[in-house]
Formats: C-alpha cells, sequence, structure tokens
C-alpha cells in the first residue's frame, strides 16, 4: 500500500495479506549474504519472531520463500502491522511497563 520506512537491514512497506484481508507490514532484507554478522542476526530475528507470542511484539505472519534458492539474497517478512517501531518508542517520552 505504502512505503512505512527504512532501517538498518531493509524496507517496510504496509500491504494487504491476501488470505486474511487483513493489513500487515512486509519488510524487505536484500544483501543477505553480503555481511556473515547481518546475517546471523536477521536468522536470529526470524527465528525469535517465529518463536515468541506476546502483544507487545509485532507477530510473523509469513515468510515469502524465494523462488531460486541456488541465488536468493533477498527475502521477505509478513509481520503484523504496527503503529510505531522500537526506535521511535525508545526516542518518545512514553513510559513502558
Amino acid at each position: 500500500i505504502k512505503l512505512l520506512g527504512s532501517g538498518s537491514y531493509g524496507a517496510v512497506a504496509s500491504a494487504l495479506h491476501k488470505p486474511t484481508g487483513k493489513k500487515v507490514a512486509i519488510k524487505q532484507m536484500k544483501g543477505l549474504f553480503d555481511d556473515e554478522i547481518d546475517c546471523k542476526r536477521i536468522l536470529r530475528e526470524i527465528y525469535i519472531l517465529k518463536q515468541l507470542r506476546s502483544k507487545s511484539v509485532v507477530g510473523l505472519f509469513d515468510l515469502i520463500e524465494p523462488e531460486d534458492f541456488e541465488e536468493f539474497n533477498t527475502i521477505y517478512l509478513v509481520l503484523q502491522l504496527s503503529e510505531s517501531d522500537l526506535k521511535k518508542v525508545i526516542k518518545s517520552a512514553i513510559y513502558l511497563e
């Protein structure tokens, strides 16, 4: 639907999840294998999001599989759409419990 922002590992856009009809966020992460440390961090993020179930953390709806497993270098995560991100929350004057 529209670009929401970008960060160190990629860009995030809002979209419509066709199977459920819900608005979601799609996170595109390019250059997965360009840096070994970043690759490990991305893998860790995916693993944690897959395991974690919390109302305080966006949930992972889906992972869009690459068409070519031999040559892929970009991955897409389908996440719950959130009003904010962690960076904005940390910089704000909001008190979190």
